[in-house]
């Protein structure tokens, strides 16, 4: 009371804030709300410390966990008006197209889309020690301290609780991985649900307390904000919270993938709290997914084992289906399409993929039988046999129409030759002449009407054509 040594104290504290590191700047502003009020004239002004990036005066905003939008009007820091905080200030945003109710204590002020409130996390936790307990059974909060008698303050998942983190308070369920319970001075991991969502991150520090004695039980630091409860005995779970535990965003990140085998990029760099940008080593974007190493690699085994059998059964095939491939291998169109853009082994084809090693080699008797097959529709001008009389072996067939040799109008093929010439015919008296009739196209083709409805459907699906009316004109592709 005497103020004896306040000078003192205060260079001490200049000397440790001048010798400690800039706090970063990760692009994910956060500040924990501590205070709401409303000044007239300005509207409403929220305070609290600000951490993990910047805030810009006429930003847009958001209130955590209800996603109400506002727009930061002013920013005063340390009693001054400023035009933008870094992280590590004491700040009052004064927001715009924000009511006083809109805000409260225990809500964080982010970035939109920058926070994903979560209703649950994994976490370490260590009980109050012994020696903290002895201090806490002479303070004048303690509810128990007339009785003369200390409770047991040991940790379990019975008992009301309550977590505290930044400046929210929400009640909480306690579940520990491994033991039932553990005593005071024990340290473990937990699973805590909460009641209410909040924008937690990795790296969070946390108290929880007893919600009827309102004691401090225990404290602890998030590290997967993300996670969803799992057994107490779920040994994968419990390595990968080891892994977690002190470890840098990349290793963290590292642990994550490799535990899911392929997790959604986004929920993957919020959990570990990982937002640079770089991949750590291991770390294989796969469309939307990182995958790990090993996960593409058996990704990758799995797509040439169905592809090797496909040629095995099908040689004349020049390859498998797209979407038979990817349900072979099960995973998303996107991460597919990555997974074979990095597989040299895969030759990719369009609608078709094929090892790089495949090709159709045709016996001599299948090249008697092509020959044939080519004779039959190209004597027969733009009425070709339908496929039913052409007697010839669907698998030549298809073989035939994946190398581009024959293309399928409906139930009857045509020859390169003769699909190159009837789009070369029709667009040619299109320009000459303007929009044509099935029955023009018919006598242009020399065919029938059978023919010419097919053959003019067929035009409007390759874009050489576009219906308009009972007529077709030019359409978009030469």
């Amino acid at each position: 009371a005497t103020g004896d040594g306040i000078g003192s104290l205060l260079q001490t504290l200049d000397r440790v804030v001048a010798s400690s590191p800039p706090v970063p700047d990760l692009g994910r502003p956060r500040l924990w709300v501590d205070r709401v009020f409303t000044i007239a004239g300005a509207g409403t002004v929220v305070t609290g410390t600000l951490a993990g990036g910047s805030f810009d005066g006429g930003a847009e905003v958001e209130v955590a966990p209800d996603r109400r939008r506002a727009r930061i009007r002013k920013i005063q820091s340390h009693k001054r008006e400023v035009g933008g905080v870094a992280p590590g200030n004491r700040v009052a945003l004064n927001l715009a197209g924000l009511e006083r109710q809109g805000a409260r204590r225990g809500d964080a002020i982010v970035q939109p889309a920058r926070w994903q409130p979560t209703r649950g996390f994994d976490g370490s936790i260590r009980v109050v020690g012994p020696e903290r307990l002895a201090q806490m059974s002479h303070s004048p909060r303690g509810s128990w301290r007339a009785s003369g008698a200390a409770p047991s303050l040991g940790l379990g998942a019975k008992g009301s609780h309550l977590l505290y983190v930044g400046s929210a308070e929400v009640p909480v369920r306690v579940r520990l991985y491994g033991p039932d319970s553990l005593e005071p001075g024990e340290a473990g991991f937990a699973h805590l649900g909460l009641r209410d969502p909040l924008p937690i991150g990795r790296g969070d520090r946390f108290v929880v307390r007893d919600a009827g004695r309102i004691l401090t039980l225990a404290g602890g630091e998030v590290l997967d904000p993300g996670a969803h409860p799992a057994r107490r005995d779920d040994v994968s779970r419990l390595r990968l919270l080891e892994r977690l535990s002190g470890a840098a965003p990349e290793a963290a990140l590292t642990a994550l993938v490799e535990a899911a085998g392929s997790i959604e990029a986004l929920e993957a760099t919020r959990r570990a709290g990982h937002h640079n940008g770089n991949l750590p080593p291991g770390v294989v974007p796969l469309g939307r997914m990182l995958a790990s190493d090993g996960h593409v690699r058996g990704l990758g085994d799995a797509l040439h084992r169905a592809l090797r059998r496909h040629h095995g059964e099908h040689p004349l095939d020049r390859g498998l289906s797209r979407e038979a491939a990817r349900g072979a291998v099960g995973i998303g169109a996107e991460e597919f399409d990555a997974l074979v853009a990095m597989d040299a082994g895969v030759a990719d084809e369009g609608r078709l993929v094929r090892l790089a090693t495949h090709h159709v080699d045709l016996a001599p008797e299948q090249k008697r039988a092509r020959d044939a097959v080519i004779s039959a529709i190209e004597a027969a001008g733009f009425s070709p046999p339908v496929t039913k009389d052409l007697r010839a072996d669907p698998a030549l067939l298809r073989s035939l129409a994946e190398s581009g040799e024959l293309v399928k109008v409906s139930d009857f093929y045509l020859t390169s030759r003769q699909a190159q010439e009837a789009r070369r015919r029709v667009r040619a008296h299109l320009e000459a002449a303007g929009p044509a009739t099935v029955a023009v196209i018919r006598d242009l083709l020399g065919t029938s009407r059978k023919y010419a409805v097919p053959l003019c459907e067929w035009l409007d699906g390759t874009g050489a054509t576009r219906r308009q009316g009972d007529s077709r004109v030019l359409g978009p592709t030469p």
